[in-house]
């Protein structure tokens, strides 16, 4: 089964957006909390909670098969803009594109800045 994500740029650009099928199983729902744990010199431990951010989250995307045409067009988006607008079923994200390996199957890292969407 796949998922499907999609990729665009902030501001109006013809050749910024995507919409592609993802491979299941990818890791966009994981959840952090910025948390910390240090041990005590009595053998315990002491760990700080800060709490949940969506901007502490990172997705990882693989695509089996993608076309020259779709990878060209996620090349021109991380190429061109630093900042890019990422949706899933769990919501809109504002972030990065920090990776795009084009090797066989294709994989995306995508590092969450906020989230967009309720």
């Amino acid at each position: 089964m796949t998922q499907l994500v999609g990729f665009s740029t902030r501001t109006a650009d013809t050749s910024g957006a995507i919409l592609i099928d993802t491979v299941d199983g990818g890791d966009y729902q994981n959840l952090v909390r910025r948390a910390a744990r240090s041990a005590t010199l009595d053998g315990g431990a002491h760990i700080v909670n800060l709490g949940f951010a969506d901007g502490d989250r990172t997705f990882n995307f693989t695509i089996q098969e993608m076309s020259q045409t779709d990878l060209d067009t996620l090349k021109y988006i991380m190429r061109n803009y630093a900042s890019v607008v990422c949706s899933t079923r769990d919501g809109v994200f504002l972030g990065t594109m920090k990776l795009l390996q084009p090797a066989g199957s294709v994989a995306i890292q995508f590092m969450v800045g906020s989230k967009l969407s309720n």
